[in-house]
This record gives structure tokens, sequence and C-alpha cells, in this order.
């Protein structure tokens, strides 16, 4: 079930806003069956890794906190990705 006005990680490519990550130029569907892929509540799409290095860096800013890092529209929870790779990455 999805929910709209929500922050998912999307695996469909009927579920793409933008085919190209605004922070990258990657080409989304390429990403989208490795669970790579995060849709935002206002709509667009990032690769998942590039959005959180964005997001923490964003959140530093008192202007730019819990915001999209494209269009500047307030978002919701963002899920997150935790596998055995990256609790290993140090």
């Amino acid at each position: 079930m999805k929910l709209k006005n929500v922050s998912q990680i999307i695996n469909n490519v009927n579920d793409l806003e933008n085919d190209i990550c605004p922070i990258t130029y990657d080409n989304l569907s390429q990403h989208l069956f490795s669970n790579n892929v995060i849709k935002l509540s206002c709509g667009h799409s990032f690769n998942y890794r590039a959005f959180i290095k964005s997001y923490t860096i964003n959140n530093k800013n008192i202007y730019s906190y819990k915001k999209c890092p494209y269009c500047f529209s307030n978002i919701s929870k963002i899920p997150l990705i935790i596998n055995k790779r990256t609790l290993c990455n140090k």
C-alpha cells in the first residue's frame, strides 16, 4: 500500500516523478531494483545515498532544516535503510 504525502523507498518506475536525480544526475531507473531510490513527500525522487548525505549537510542550517534539497518544501520523516554493509562501514 502506497501512502500519499509520506517519504518512502520506491522500487517501481511508475512511482518516479523525475527520471534523473537532481543531486547526482544519475538515471534513477537504474537504482530502483536495489531499493536505492527515495521519493519525498513533495514528490521529488533522489538516489538514496546522495539524499542522505545532502540531508545531513542541509540540516546543519536552520533555514534548510527538514526540507527537500531541490524545492525546499517541508518533508515528512524519512525511511532509513540499514543493512549489514551499512553497519560494517566505519
